[in-house]
């Protein structure tokens, strides 16, 4: 009876936790270390009753330890689950093959879930690893900061500017007039953000990438910026971040400046929040372990870009998908907004 309580609670919980991620693998990672943990239970209650007789208080306290570790692992946040799928498929499996000794089965199965456990603590691909000194939204909200500085300083010069103006239109002095202005036409631009989507940190991420795009001659056009959602900031600057760098650099590829362009578009819906980032391609896009491959020639070092944002579509329940119609690379990026509640 109370095994069979157990496995109903169980039952909700994965049903549970399967409506609220709605993530393949985090719902499989919570079952096979589920199932795995229940069967230490079970072949500890067999090798107790097989010693002691028949003790309800045995198969309650077993039972209920279990129970523990299963909500904690319920309760545990996402993590490198896309990673370790076929780990969690063998602990099911395996978990399945009965044993007939109890302390066979408990050696058994505490070996199988040290294996899965280890596995998703091993250290990932040197090419997934970043170099972060801090989250991305921190250095954008410090760009913030550094904006609203630059426009303090240059309000309060303001007055001397006037004066200088002034100056060179009484003296008749045009083309120290126009140069002047368009100097410090350039510095009020630099300051400015070309989007106000209501997110700080987007506006600044977006700001950022725009003004470093332009500086390289690089047209930037937003489609479409319509953002009202909450949403972790170091994730959406990972995704949006890395695409537009990834832009960027394409652009760079060509001594034409006229064929330089970026077109952005960003917007959701009740479910799901979309990041599309449309450029010019200029190289043979060639695909590397399902990814649109660098040709950049130290590979080891390069491409990282795209797999962290497909980390995260992941970790989101999303998708990455892109296509180079037309001589145009168009990378879209989809992340379930209800997965990470």
């Amino acid at each position: 009876m109370i095994l069979t309580a157990s496995l109903i609670l169980d039952i909700a919980l994965l049903a549970v936790k399967f409506y609220r991620t709605r993530h393949t693998a985090h719902t499989l990672r919570f079952l096979a270390l589920s199932v795995t943990i229940n069967t230490i239970a079970y072949y500890m209650i067999l090798g107790l009753t097989a010693t002691f007789g028949q003790n309800i208080l045995f198969s309650a306290v077993c039972t209920l330890t279990a129970k523990i570790f299963v909500i904690w692992l319920f309760g545990q946040p996402k993590g490198r689950e896309g990673k370790n799928v076929p780990h969690y498929l063998l602990a099911i499996v395996l978990s399945l093959c009965f044993h007939e000794k109890p302390i066979g089965g408990i050696a058994a199965e505490t070996v199988l879930l040290l294996f899965v456990l280890y596995n998703e603590r091993a250290k990932p691909d040197p090419e997934e690893r970043a170099p972060v000194k801090k989250r991305e939204s921190d250095i954008y909200l410090m760009t913030i900061e550094e904006s609203y500085r630059k426009n303090r300083a240059l309000m309060h010069d303001l007055k001397n500017h006037i004066i200088v103006l002034r100056s060179f239109a009484e003296k008749k002095e045009y083309d120290k007039l126009l140069e002047y202005t368009d100097t410090l036409s350039e510095k009020v631009s630099e300051n400015l953000f070309p989007v106000h989507s209501g997110n700080t940190v987007l506006d600044a991420l977006l700001a950022d990438k725009y003004h470093t795009a332009r500086r390289n001659k690089i047209f930037v056009e937003f489609v479409t910026v319509n953002y009202n959602i909450e949403f972790d900031n170091g994730d959406l600057c990972t995704v949006i971040g890395n695409l537009l760098d990834n832009a960027i650099a394409e652009n760079l590829k060509t001594a034409r400046t006229d064929d330089r362009r970026i077109s952005v578009s960003i917007f959701t819906t009740q479910e799901w929040l979309t990041v599309k980032i449309g450029n010019p391609l200029f190289h043979e896009l060639k695909i590397k372990n399902g990814l649109p491959a660098s040709d950049k020639p130290n590979l080891e070092h390069h491409g990282i870009g795209l797999k962290n944002v497909r980390r995260v579509c992941d970790q989101y329940g999303g998708e990455l998908i892109w296509d180079d119609a037309d001589g145009i690379f168009t990378v879209t990026a989809r992340l379930k907004i209800t997965s990470n509640l």
